[in-house]
C-alpha cells in the first residue's frame, strides 16, 4: 500500500447486520460498508476487566487475555472489534482452494487514546496459537507505548477462535474462521490476516485515525504462517503491509517489494544455513536469547491465572527462561523496519552466531555463553549463564536456560560493583551505536544494573525498627540501589493489634510512590511485620500496589498473600514455615532476626527482586570521605520521634576520648530525624542526644565504612524497660546491641567482654532466647558484680537480657570501658569499641556492633 494520509474520520453507527448469538448493545457500532476485499468492522465491543467471561450479556464480559497494564494511566486504550467478511482459502503451496467464504473473527487493539499521541505506526500481530489459545507473544507495553505505536492482535486461526468461542460464548460465540467447518486447516487465515490489515489501514479500528505505516509481525508458528503468506500468496494479492517482521521463526525466501526483517534467538539458530542479507532482507541473531524467555513468562503468568485458571508449570532438565531481553532487540528492529518501509533506509547488519566445524554445534566461551551474534549487556557483562538451549517436557526446549553465577565467579569477573556498572554502560553504548538497542532500553538496563526503578520498603517485626534492616539496606546500596529507592516503615509494636500499622502503611506507600513516581513497590517484612503484610495484601487494591513481597521468618499461608509473587525465607523460629505457590527457602541455621540481617538472606532477596544475582553480598566500603549517616532518635519500641540536640563526636578508637570539637551539632526534627551528616569512614564516632532536664544518651559505633540512612538512636520512654535499670553515680549502665542474636550456650558461642570479662554465661543468652540487646549495670548499686545469670525482668522478655556487672563510673567520664565481642563462626575474630564510663544517674551508654564482619576501605 502507499503511505496513507493521516487524518481523523468520523465513525457512523448503523444497525448491526451480523448474525451473533446475542445481540450487541447500542454501544457496539457497525462501521459503514467497507470497500471490496475489506471486512465489516463492529465495535468497539463493550465489556472490560473486571468482568465475568461466562456472563450472558456481552457488556458483562471482557476480552480474553486483556492486558493488566494500566493503559489509561499511560494515555492508551484497549479495544476489541469483530471483523466479518468473505475470505479466499489458500493451501500452503499457494494454490487457491476456496473463494468468498464467510468468516467472523476478532482483533484486539491497544493504541494511544488521542490521535495527537499516535506515532502513525501500527504493529499488526498474527496471534500465536501454539499453546491452544491466542497469545499476544510480541506485545510489549513499554516499547510500544514509549514509541506511541498502535498494536493490533489478529485472531486468524481455528484453534484460537475455537477456544475463544468456548471461553466466552456471549462474546465470541459467533466467531468462525472455518466456513462452517469446511476449512479446518486454516486455509482462510492468510486472507483474514490481510483483511485485518486493510481494516487497520482504513482507520476503522483506530478510532478513525489512519496509520502512516502498517507493519506485519509474527512469532514462531505465526512467523511460519506469515512466511507462507509472503512467499506464496502475497504475489497473488494486493499488498497491504508496508513491511514484515518474522520473530523467532522462519522467514521468506522470495525477494519481494516489502522489506523483511528476521529476528532470531539463540534457540532458533540450529545450523549455518542462512539466507544472506540484501537490500530487502535482514537477519539478526541474539546470543543467549530464548525462543520464549523470562519476560513473556512473567507478564503472562497472572493473566493465565485469571483467564485459564492457572499458569502453566514446567519441569525442564535445566533451570528455564533465559533473562536476555529479546524484546529490546525487537523494539530496535521495528524502528529500523519502519524507516526501511518509509524511507528505504536499510537496517545495519549484525554478526552471526558462531559454530564449530560441524556446522551444528554452537561455539561457547569459558562461561558457556554463545560466541558471536548480537551481544546485549546481559551476555557481554554476564551475571548468569543465559543460553537458548534446554530440554525436557513439552515446551522446555524453547525456554533456554538461566543459571546465576556463584559469588566466586562474580568476584572474579567484577572486582567491584562500579566495575560491573561501568562495563554494562560500555556494552549498551556499543549496542546503541550499532543500532541493536534503543537508547531508552539502554537506560533501563542501567537502572536494572543498579537498583531498577521499584522502591524497596522494609517492614520490621516485634520490638523492631529500621535498625534491623541497616545491613541489608547497605548491601542493596552496595549493589547499585540509590538511596531514593530504600525505605523503612516503622510502627508502634507496643500496641497489640495491627490496625494502626495498616493505616500507617497506606500513607507510607502513597508517600513513597509520590516521591519516586513508581506505580508499585517491593516489600520485605520480618516476623510480626509479615502478619501486617498478610493483612495488608488481603485487600486487592493494596495488593495491586506491591510488585513483589519477601516474607522473612514469619507467617505461613496456603497461597501467596494477595496473589503477589512471594519469596519466603524461613529461619530458626519457623523452621517448618511454608507459603503455597511461593519460592520457599529454609535457612534454619540462622537466628530469627539474623534471617533478616544476614548476607545469605540478602542473596535470595536480591535474586528475587532483581531477577539476577547480587554482584556482592558484602557491605563494601565507600571512599571514607563520601560516607554519610542519617536516621532518627526514637522512643522504643513505640518508634515515635524525639526532638533534641544531637552532637556527633569523632573519638579515639582505643580510649573513646573525644576530639576537640564535635563534627556536627544539630537539632533533630519533630520526628527525630537527622542527617545526612558527613563522617569519615575510617573513624570511630560517639553520637550524643541531649534534651533539657533529661538524661544524656551516648551511642558508640564501629566505623561507618558505608553510608547508613537507617541509623536509630533508641531511648526507653518513661515506663519502659529503662526503668528496670538501676541508676546511680557510682557505675556506668551499658547496653550492647547487635542485629544478630547473641548465642552463649552453643559449641561455638559468642563472647561479650566488658573490660576483659565475658558476661555471656550459658544462662544469660541461650539460643532459644534470641537475645539482641544485653544490658549491664550494677544491680542494687552495691558496687559488686554477680555474673552468670540473667536479671529479672529481662530474663522473661523476648530479645533482651541483663547482667549484674559493676562498671565503675567517673563524674567526668575519664576512663574507657573496652567493649569487645568475639563473634561465633568467625574463627575467633574480635572487635572492640571503647565507650566512656559515664555515671548512670545522668547518662545512658549504648554500644552498637555490626551484625557482619566488615573490611576496611581498600582491602
Amino acid at each position: 500500500m502507499s503511505i496513507s494520509v493521516w487524518g481523523r474520520a468520523g465513525l457512523i453507527a448503523v444497525v448491526l447486520g451480523l448474525l451473533l448469538p446475542n445481540a450487541l448493545p447500542a454501544s457496539a457500532s457497525t462501521q459503514p460498508a467497507p470497500p471490496a476485499g475489506s471486512p465489516q468492522v463492529t465495535g468497539p465491543l463493550p465489556g472490560a476487566w473486571p468482568g465475568d467471561r461466562l456472563a450472558e450479556r456481552i457488556e458483562d464480559t471482557y476480552p480474553f487475555f486483556a492486558t493488566p497494564v494500566d493503559l489509561a494511566a499511560r494515555g492508551y486504550v484497549e479495544q476489541e472489534f469483530h471483523l466479518s467478511g468473505l475470505a479466499d482459502g489458500w493451501a500452503a503451496d499457494g494454490t487457491g482452494v476456496a473463494t468468498d467464504v464467510p468468516y467472523t473473527t476478532r482483533v484486539v487493539v491497544r493504541r494511544p487514546a488521542q490521535a495527537r499521541d499516535f506515532s502513525g505506526t501500527t504493529l499488526v500481530e498474527w496471534q500465536n496459537v501454539t499453546a491452544g489459545y491466542d497469545l499476544d507473544a510480541l506485545w510489549n507495553a513499554n516499547s510500544v507505548i514509549r514509541a506511541g505505536h498502535a498494536w493490533i492482535g489478529v485472531s486468524a486461526q481455528r484453534v484460537g477462535v475455537d477456544q475463544l468461542r468456548a471461553w466466552s460464548p456471549a462474546r465470541y460465540g459467533g466467531l468462525d474462521v472455518t466456513g462452517g467447518g469446511k476449512h479446518n486447516a486454516d486455509e482462510l487465515s492468510y486472507d483474514i490476516f490481510t483483511q485485518a490489515g486493510r481494516a487497520v489501514e482504513s482507520g476503522a479500528v483506530l478510532g478513525g485515525t489512519r496509520p502512516r505505516t502498517v507493519l506485519a509481525i509474527g512469532a514462531s508458528q505465526s512467523a511460519g504462517r506469515m512466511t507462507v503468506l509472503y512467499d506464496k500468496i502475497l504475489p497473488q494479492q494486493q499488498p497491504v503491509f508496508d513491511g514484515y517482521a518474522f520473530v523467532v521463526g522462519s522467514a521468506p525466501t522470495r525477494v519481494g517489494t516489502e522489506p523483511v526483517f528476521q529476528i532470531l534467538s539463540e534457540t532458533d539458530v540450529r545450523n549455518t544455513n542462512r539466507r544472506a542479507d540484501s537490500d530487502k532482507f535482514r537477519r539478526w541473531e541474539v546470543a543467549g536469547g530464548a525462543h520464549s524467555g523470562h519476560e513473556g513468562q512473567a507478564y503472562r503468568a497472572p493473566i493465565s491465572e485469571r483467564d485459564l485458571g492457572a499458569a502453566p508449570q514446567y519441569d525442564c532438565d535445566k533451570p528455564p527462561f533465559s533473562r536476555v531481553p529479546m524484546h529490546h532487540v525487537t523494539a530496535a528492529a521495528y524502528e529500523h523496519l519502519r524507516r526501511w518501509a518509509e524511507r528505504g533506509s536499510a537496517p545495519p547488519t549484525a554478526p552471526l552466531l558462531e559454530f564449530e566445524a560441524d556446522g551444528v554445534t554452537k561455539k561457547r566461551d569459558e562461561l558457556g555463553l554463545a560466541v558471536g551474534g548480537i551481544r546485549l549487556s546481559q551476555v557481554a557483562v554476564p551475571t548468569a549463564l543465559n543460553t537458548g538451549d534446554n530440554s525436557g517436557e513439552t515446551f522446555c526446549q524453547l525456554f533456554g536456560t538461566h543459571v546465576p553465577f556463584d559469588q566466586a565467579t562474580l568476584a572474579k569477573l567484577y572486582p567491584g560493583v562500579d566495575d560491573y556498572l561501568g562495563k554494562v554502560v560500555v556494552a549498551d553504548a556499543k549496542n546503541v551505536r550499532a543500532g541493536y538497542l534503543l537508547a531508552a532500553d539502554a537506560k533501563r538496563n542501567r537502572e536494572e544494573a543498579t537498583g531498577g526503578t521499584t522502591p524497596v520498603i522494609f517492614v520490621h517485626g516485634q520490638q523492631g525498627s529500621a535498625h534491623q534492616w541497616q545491613s541489608n539496606a547497605k548491601r542493596f546500596s552496595a549493589n547499585g540501589y540509590p538511596d531514593k529507592l530504600l525505605y523503612a516503615f516503622e510502627y508502634d509494636t507496643s500496641i497489640p493489634t495491627n490496625d494502626h500499622a495498616l493505616t500507617g502503611l497506606d500513607a507510607f506507600i502513597a508517600d513513597v510512590r509520590a516521591r519516586t513516581g513508581a506505580s508499585t513497590v517491593d516489600i520485605i517484612a520480618h516476623s510480626r511485620g509479615t502478619t501486617v503484610m498478610h493483612a495488608y495484601l488481603a485487600t486487592p487494591d493494596r495488593a495491586a500496589q506491591v510488585r513483589r513481597y519477601v516474607n522473612v521468618d514469619g507467617r505461613s499461608s496456603a497461597t501467596p498473600p494477595g496473589g503477589v509473587p512471594t519469596l519466603a525465607l524461613w529461619g530458626s523460629l519457623q523452621p517448618q514455615g511454608n507459603i503455597g505457590g511461593a519460592t520457599n527457602v529454609h535457612l534454619t541455621h540462622l537466628g530469627h532476626t539474623e534471617t533478616a540481617t544476614a548476607a545469605e538472606s540478602f542473596t535470595h532477596m536480591h535474586q528475587f527482586l532483581r531477577g539476577r544475582p547480587a554482584i556482592t553480598t558484602e557491605v563494601t566500603p565507600e571512599l571514607p570521605g563520601l560516607v554519610e549517616i542519617a536516621g532518627r532518635a526514637v522512643f522504643f519500641p513505640q518508634n515515635t520521634g524525639i526532638a533534641g540536640r544531637l552532637q556527633v563526636w569523632e573519638v579515639d578508637k582505643s580510649t573513646g576520648a573525644r576530639r576537640a570539637t564535635p563534627a556536627h551539632d544539630v537539632q533533630t526534627g519533630p520526628d527525630g530525624a537527622f542527617g545526612p551528616l558527613k563522617v569519615n569512614g575510617y573513624k570511630h564516632y560517639e553520637l550524643v542526644l541531649l534534651r533539657e532536664g533529661q538524661q544524656s544518651y551516648h551511642y558508640y559505633f564501629e566505623p561507618f565504612e558505608r553510608s547508613d540512612r537507617f541509623l536509630r538512636l533508641q531511648v526507653s520512654p518513661p515506663g519502659g524497660i529503662g526503668d528496670y535499670v538501676d541508676k546511680c553515680a557510682t557505675h556506668t549502665a551499658l547496653t550492647v546491641l547487635r542485629g544478630r542474636e547473641w548465642w552463649s550456650d552453643q559449641p561455638e558461642s559468642d563472647r561479650l567482654e566488658l573490660d576483659g570479662v565475658n558476661v555471656l554465661a550459658p544462662a544469660v543468652s541461650p539460643k532459644l532466647r534470641q537475645v539482641l540487646a544485653a544490658f549491664a549495670f550494677d544491680d542494687h548499686c552495691d558496687l559488686t558484680s554477680t555474673l552468670g545469670a540473667a536479671l529479672p525482668p529481662f530474663n522473661a522478655l523476648p530479645f533482651l537480657t541483663a547482667v549484674d556487672d559493676y562498671l565503675p563510673a567517673q563524674p567526668d567520664a575519664g576512663k574507657a570501658i573496652r567493649v569487645t565481642e568475639v563473634v561465633r563462626g568467625s574463627g575467633g575474630r574480635s572487635r572492640t569499641v571503647a565507650a566512656l564510663n559515664w555515671p548512670s544517674d545522668r547518662h545512658s551508654v549504648t554500644v552498637q556492633f555490626k551484625d557482619y564482619l566488615d573490611r576496611p576501605f581498600g582491602v
